[in-house]
């Protein structure tokens, strides 16, 4: 019988960061492609490009016992480079297939929660890494 997974049956690690990340979106990889025509041909012959693995974006929810050291010491450490990875999981909590792997990964964006008086929504810690290899 086949499983399909939910978003949640991953867990979320980024080096050197305790603790798991709620959320991964990664724009995937994208090519260049081009057409190019040959005289009297019917049809253009595509021509493939570079590959671009693009940006990608974890998120938690802020713990402000851990986190706020945290933040500080990433807007101080602009360009930081690290690995992350995706790991799929079963409903539970078995690790199953290969992990997606993000390596050498640069810190392009550190967003701390936003503030508002009157919410109650969960705040929320982004990073932004620009990928420059995914295995």
């Amino acid at each position: 019988m086949a499983y399909a997974a939910s978003e949640s049956d991953f867990l979320i690690t980024v080096d050197g960061i305790q603790g798991y990340w709620a959320t991964l979106a990664w724009d995937g990889i994208s090519t260049e492609t081009s057409k190019s025509w040959n005289g009297g041909d019917d049809f253009p012959t595509t021509v493939v490009g570079k590959s671009d693995p693009g940006s990608m974006t974890v998120t938690r929810p802020y713990d402000p016992r851990v986190d706020s050291d945290l933040v500080h010491k990433l807007i101080a450490t602009s360009g930081w480079r690290t690995s992350a990875s995706s790991q799929p999981i079963m409903n539970d909590k078995t690790v199953v297939g290969k992990p997606l792997v993000f390596s050498d990964i640069i810190l392009t964006a550190v967003k701390p929660p936003d503030s508002t008086a009157g919410s109650s929504a969960a705040a929320m810690l982004s990073l932004t890494f620009g990928v420059s290899r995914v295995v």
